[in-house]
This record gives C-alpha cells, sequence and structure tokens, in this order.
C-alpha cells in the first residue's frame, strides 16, 4: 500500500449566457467560460520504485507472469496548474417563409496550463525474480535525473456557417462547413544536432487550418394510429428517417506539445540514467530512507559496457496533423409489434484518419542475429545483452550515441469502424413504471506498428492491420425505472458486453 500516494484536485468554472433578437429576424447568441483546476500529488514515501517479476505455475498446468511493487511511486509527486477560457457567438436568421435558418459563428478559445510531472524523479529498480530480490540483485536502474516543470499555452479559432432547410413539413436537410485553426506560442528549443543527424528540425510543432464539411437530413413518414399520452394530444409521424455525413476534425491541446519542449536533448532539458547487469548500483533501502540525497545518480561497476547516460529528444514530423474521422450515419425509429413499442435502430461508419504513431528516428533497423527458434529479428550484438537477466543497453540499436530515443510523433495511421444499434422501449404512457433496452454490435479495426508495443514479431517499422484494443462486438445496455406514489423514484441500469481482443505480449522484449 506504501507504494501509491495522496492526490488532491480542486476546479473551478464561470459561465455565462447572452441571447438578444436585433432587427426583428436576427437572433444573436453570446457564451464564454473560465475553468481552472488545479492538482497535486505526493508519495507517501519518497524512494525509489521496484518492480519484482513473479512467474507462477499453477495446478492445472498453466504459467501466469505478475509483477509486485514497493517502494516509491514513480508518478509521483507531481502539480499541475490549467487554465481553459472560450468565447463563442453566433448569429442566426430565419427566413420570412420559416424555410431557412441559417447560422454564423465564431468561437476563440486560450488555453495555459503548467505542470511539474517528473516521472521517475527518485529512480526504479527492476528484479527478474523474487530470488533476484532477495539476493539483492536488480537487472537495471533507471533514473530521471532533473527536474523541469512545463509551461504552455495556444490559441484557437473556429468559424462555421450553416443553413438548416425545411424543404417540405416533413423534410429537412442541414448543410454548412467548419474551419478550425489552432496556433502553440511556443516552440521547443532548437537543437542543431538533431537537425543535422536526423535532417528533422526538433522545434517545429503542429499548426494548421482545417476545414470541415457536414451534410444532413431528416425525413418523417406516416401519421401514428393512435394517442400515446392523452385524448387531445397531437398526433406525431410515426416513423422518421435521418442520416448526415461529414469530417469531425480534433484539435491539439496546450499539452501535446509538452514533451516535445521537455525533451530536446540539450544539456538543459531532461537527462536519463540507465544501468543494466553489473553496472546496477547496489540497492540501500534503509539510506534511501534516511536521505534521498543518497540515491544514486551514476552507475556502479561495469559502466563501460552496461550504462547508458544520453537524453531523449521528441519531435513532430513537418506534416503532422492532429486526429480526424469522417463519419456518416443513418437512422430509422418507428412503431412496431401493432404500435405497442418504438424500435431505435442505427447504422455508423468511421474512416478515422492521420491517427497519431511515433517511430525511434534514433533505431538503427540493421539486424544483428535471429532468435533461432522464434525467427525474429533482434537489433542489438549479443554482448550488449547482460547473460543472467537478459536486460539489454541499446546503443548498438543506435544511429548515433549522442542521443537515446528520438520519437517522431507522425500521424500517417488509420482506422475503420463500424455499429449498428438496436433499441426497443414501450409506447403506451406509464407514469411509474420506464423501462428500455438497446443491442450494439460493433467491428474496429486498426493499422499499428512496432514502435510503442503495437508489435514485437519483426522490424517496428512496419505496420499491420489489426482488430482493435476496445473491439468488443457486442453490448447489451438495460434501464429499467419505478415511481413509488409519484414521490420516490428507482432506476436500475446495466451493461452485458464481450469481451476486448487479448493478444499475448512477450514481456521484456529484446528486440530494441
Amino acid at each position: 500500500p506504501v507504494h501509491g500516494g495522496e492526490t488532491k484536485s480542486y476546479g473551478g468554472t464561470l459561465q455565462m449566457r447572452h441571447t438578444m433578437y436585433f432587427k426583428d429576424n436576427f437572433l444573436n447568441e453570446t457564451s464564454g467560460s473560465v475553468q481552472s483546476s488545479v492538482s497535486s500529488g505526493d508519495p507517501y514515501i519518497e524512494l525509489p520504485s521496484a518492480t519484482v517479476r513473479v512467474s507462477s505455475t499453477f495446478a492445472d498446468g498453466g504459467a501466469g507472469v505478475s509483477n509486485l511493487l514497493f517502494g516509491g511511486n514513480t508518478g509521483l509527486p507531481r502539480n499541475s496548474n490549467t487554465v481553459n477560457s472560450e468565447l463563442q457567438n453566433q448569429i442566426s436568421w430565419i427566413s420570412l417563409d420559416n424555410k431557412h435558418r441559417y447560422k454564423f459563428g465564431v468561437d476563440f478559445r486560450y488555453n495555459r496550463y503548467s505542470q511539474d510531472n517528473t516521472t521517475n524523479r527518485f529512480g526504479t529498480f527492476v528484479y527478474n525474480s523474487l530470488e533476484d530480490f532477495a539476493n539483492g540483485v536488480p537487472a537495471s536502474y533507471t533514473r530521471r535525473l532533473q527536474v523541469n516543470r512545463r509551461l504552455g499555452d495556444d490559441l484557437g479559432a473556429s468559424a462555421w456557417i450553416g443553413d438548416a432547410y425545411r424543404r417540405t413539413p416533413r423534410l429537412q436537410v442541414t448543410y454548412g462547413i467548419r474551419v478550425d485553426a489552432s496556433h502553440f506560442q511556443g516552440n521547443p528549443a532548437f537543437n542543431p544536432i538533431v537537425d543535422s543527424v536526423f535532417k528533422s528540425r526538433n522545434d517545429a510543432v503542429p499548426r494548421g487550418v482545417y476545414v470541415s464539411p457536414r451534410l444532413g437530413f431528416s425525413w418523417t413518414y406516416g401519421t401514428n394510429p393512435q394517442v400515446s399520452g392523452f385524448e387531445g394530444a397531437q398526433r406525431g409521424s410515426r416513423g422518421q428517417i435521418s442520416g448526415g455525413i461529414g469530417q469531425f476534425q480534433n484539435l491539439p491541446s496546450s499539452q501535446l506539445i509538452a514533451a516535445a519542449v521537455d525533451q530536446t536533448g540539450l544539456p538543459s532539458a531532461a537527462q536519463q540514467l540507465s544501468c543494466i547487469g553489473s553496472a546496477v548500483p547496489v540497492a540501500n533501502w534503509l539510506d534511501y530512507l534516511t536521505s534521498t540525497g543518497t540515491i544514486p545518480t551514476t552507475c556502479a561497476g561495469d559502466v563501460t559496457s552496461f550504462t547508458s547516460t544520453v537524453p531523449n529528444v521528441s519531435l513532430f514530423s513537418p506534416d503532422y496533423i492532429p486526429q480526424r474521422s469522417w463519419r456518416g450515419n443513418l437512422n430509422w425509429n418507428a412503431p412496431v409489434l401493432s404500435n405497442r413499442f418504438r424500435l431505435s435502430s442505427s447504422a455508423t461508419y468511421s474512416l478515422n484518419l492521420n491517427q497519431q504513431s511515433q517511430i525511434d528516428l534514433n533505431f538503427n533497423r540493421a539486424e544483428r542475429f535471429t532468435l533461432p527458434v522464434e525467427g525474429r529479428p533482434v537489433f542489438v550484438n549479443p554482448e550488449s545483452i547482460f547473460p543472467t537477466t537478459g536486460s539489454i543497453i541499446s546503443r548498438d540499436a543506435r544511429v548515433t550515441q549522442n542521443f537515446a530515443q528520438v520519437t517522431d510523433y507522425l500521424s500517417d495511421l488509420k482506422s475503420h469502424s463500424t455499429q449498428l444499434s438496436f433499441g426497443v422501449s414501450p409506447i403506451a404512457f406509464n407514469s411509474a413504471f420506464q423501462w428500455s433496452t438497446t443491442y450494439v454490435w460493433q467491428k474496429v479495426v486498426d493499422k499499428t506498428r512496432g514502435f510503442g508495443g503495437g508489435n514485437t514479431g519483426s522490424d517496428p517499422y512496419l505496420t499491420q492491420w489489426a482488430r482493435g484494443d476496445r473491439d468488443a462486438r457486442h453490448q447489451i445496455t438495460y434501464n429499467v425505472g419505478y415511481t413509488f406514489h409519484q414521490a420516490v423514484s428507482v432506476t436500475a441500469f446495466g451493461r452485458f458486453q464481450s469481451g476486448n481482443p487479448f493478444t499475448p505480449m512477450v514481456s521484456g522484449d529484446i528486440n530494441e
């Protein structure tokens, strides 16, 4: 339990809204908001973190691997302060024949953040077994050597124009276009070595203007055969068909470039220490409890072969675009079973483009050898693998020894998602008892690459298609409510879902 910590969060929001008519037919709507949040966290104890890998063999012949954690928490201490503000205005004009409602709107946003989220501040020891832990033989030790506070802000603006056109009393068509723009106020410090070695500037951040068209419709047909509420109530349409298609653009948050600002590879940026095998310092937990100043900042033993102190670098490709998707949907709802129930059905397809991925520009793709049984390539020399633990120092797999990982954020992946849903609810009015149930079928297919854990079978630069992590094919939800004596209401809701896809992964992979 002492591996955890205590976190606190505070927040507040101030909102305003103003609506007015002018020139008889114009409706002006203005809204604004300011939101602030503060969070902090402290570990129960200020110690290095430790992970012990435990392998178990079960009575049925199966096996499993679990990790036990103790010591300090790698993610604490931390604190952050964010401010988000927005001002929006929209003007609508309804035509004299009541067939058009034109809309024009603008939106301005300013976001600012300040955070100290220095992970692994006191270091992490990794033990490959309980026996190694008992003997005081850790497989590796890593630590971030500098504490930096991240500061950043961004500006965003949007404008849209559209029309809701009622062609007939039963048919309405909506169409319009939206333009979004974003701008980060600050850039990461330029590192000329990164530019000269990889031909990529680390001070470029995503900025751009994005256009999103949209089109939709709604058509009602028939007349309800009975009054569902009470005598004299309006008879609504028997059924409705609606749908639409459009592009939906995500805008980058102010913290998107935080890693690039923090990890420039310059001496003033974040520095990492990595020790394996005989270079791992002896863990003296009693000394660490007495003073955090005794926690190691250097490796020990064979520092020539099994250490790494070079920094990481993060940057964005020049053609990086925030995530966007083209989505189309078709909906139909109508009474069924002699007008006793209402069926709601929908079909949605989404083509998700510019999904974020990453590659390591400093990764040398030259294969050093191939595992004889599994046939998987290994990209470091056997001498860089510590024989008793399998831990590695990946300098052999580096283009240059000036840096460790040089993470290049791309937006070249995509995914497809398809969803069908069917819902049933009673039509008859009942003030005491209400219920509904919905069935959803979905299919999600993602394009992934090896960097980031998506594939450990071959060259991590390669991409492949696979089921999405959240591709749970079947889901049933229900909602039941009852009101006692028109005074006390009780509601129950639940969900049944098929399992998420599971792919066994290699623990402690040595591909890199």
